[in-house]
């Protein structure tokens, strides 16, 4: 899934269907290839742990981190709950 295309989803429920926009990045918004894949893994998973981002990713816990703090700091990321037993919002989707 492409996470800052302009594509439409379209996802089946049983009562309906749901239609997803993916928004463009605002100007002068822009995002680096690991900040996209940051995104793009805890939209799969919001319980992912850094360090499960950072082995996927093969960089260090501590890029995770840097690459997380602007992403929160741009608005597209939110941690709801504690660091144990929370998980990430995307906004960016």
């Amino acid at each position: 899934m492409a996470i800052l295309s302009t594509d439409v989803e379209f996802r089946n429920l049983k009562s309906g269907f749901l239609v997803v926009f993916h928004r463009k990045p605002l100007s002068g918004e822009r995002l680096g290839e690991n900040e996209i894949k940051i995104l793009e893994l805890l939209s799969e998973n919001p319980r992912m742990p850094i360090t499960d981002i950072a082995k996927s990713m093969d960089i260090s816990t501590t890029a995770v981190e840097k690459n997380i703090a602007k992403l929160k700091k741009k608005g597209l990321l939110e941690r709801i709950g504690p660091a144990r037993g929370g998980y990430w919002s995307v906004k960016g989707i």
